[in-house]
């Protein structure tokens, strides 16, 4: 029985060290677009090569600063904290500054980096899409929002809190299935759409009525 034990406990023990070889630990701190430590923001992590998204909740300290315990590898570490209107970099349409790449390795177990979000984003709100002929508010629809300077773009519902990246150039995209496709400032030919230019914190009202298909 001791003998057993005994080979529990160095089983146990070998696992643990093992465990801890294969993990390394990233020291991060957020701050804002004025270099100001951001605290309260989450932290996420994009596995690289494969591609992968680690599910964690890791919020940093009232200094900006989280220190995460991860498996080796590369990752790119993105933020945000949307409560306070800084909308989170993983989406490639809010990151103003390209996300930090951090490799662990064996040799390079303890790594530390400095996460930059903002400006502060502007948001779309209310966002209210209606059935041009019969007034009728449009639950189903769905909102692609695309930076012009580079093409990144993210899809949501229309009922969704819409940041937008502000003082960037964004084009705004209704759909709905029935309906002609909607370009801002209200167009249904897309050639005639234009831009919009938001400054940080700014809210925008926004209608867009869609045509029916049938009409």
């Amino acid at each position: 029985m001791r003998l057993v034990m005994f080979v529990s406990l160095a089983l146990n023990a070998l696992a643990g060290h093992l465990s801890a070889q294969g993990n390394g630990t990233i020291n991060v701190q957020v701050v804002d677009e004025e270099g100001r430590a951001l605290g309260g923001a989450r932290v996420k992590l994009l596995g690289l090569n494969p591609t992968h998204l680690l599910h964690r909740n890791d919020v940093t300290n009232e200094n900006g600063h989280v220190k995460l315990s991860i498996p080796l590898g590369t990752y790119m570490v993105c933020a945000g904290k949307e409560e306070d209107g800084y909308a989170d970099t993983l989406a490639a349409l809010y990151a103003t500054d390209p996300a930090p790449v951090v490799t662990l390795t064996s040799a390079a177990l303890n790594q530390s980096v400095v996460a930059k979000i903002g400006p502060r984003a502007a948001v779309l709100s209310p966002f209210v899409v209606t059935d041009a002929v019969t007034g009728k508010k449009i639950d189903s629809a769905s909102v692609t929002l695309k930076r012009l300077d580079n093409e990144a773009f993210v899809k949501s519902s229309a009922q969704d809190k819409l940041f937008v990246p502000a003082l960037t150039k964004v084009s705004v995209e209704v759909h709905a299935a029935g309906y002609a496709d909607w370009f801002y400032p209200g167009y249904i030919d897309q050639s005639k759409a234009t831009a919009i230019v938001l400054r940080p914190g700014q809210a925008l009202p926004m209608n867009a009525a869609l045509q029916p298909l049938n009409q």
